[in-house]
């Protein structure tokens, strides 16, 4: 079995590429899909992909997911959901 290894950043897609203060719009979609939007400073690239660092609270191996803390608060007022692993960025 090949062993995979993540990296606590989620793929996310910018909305607004240059917002208020040099920030970002970005989108984040959990498991429920449910469309989280918040604006950060700045994201990681790789490979043509958007990633946004998190925090990560809880994994929930069974079910493939992982339980994280966005670095602000989403507009919705979440603060942590819960995100399949193949949305984590691998190495």
């Amino acid at each position: 079995m090949t062993e995979v290894t993540y990296i606590s950043e989620v793929e996310c897609e910018v909305l607004v590429a240059k917002g208020m203060f040099d920030s970002k719009v970005v989108q984040v979609v959990d498991t429920d899909e449910k469309r989280h939007v918040l604006r950060v400073p700045d994201l990681n690239e790789d490979g043509g992909k958007n990633y946004l660092p998190v925090g990560l609270v809880a994994v929930d191996k069974i079910n493939k997911r992982a339980l994280i803390e966005f670095p602000s608060e989403a507009d919705s007022g979440t603060k942590r959901a819960w995100i399949a692993l193949s949305k984590f960025h691998q190495i």
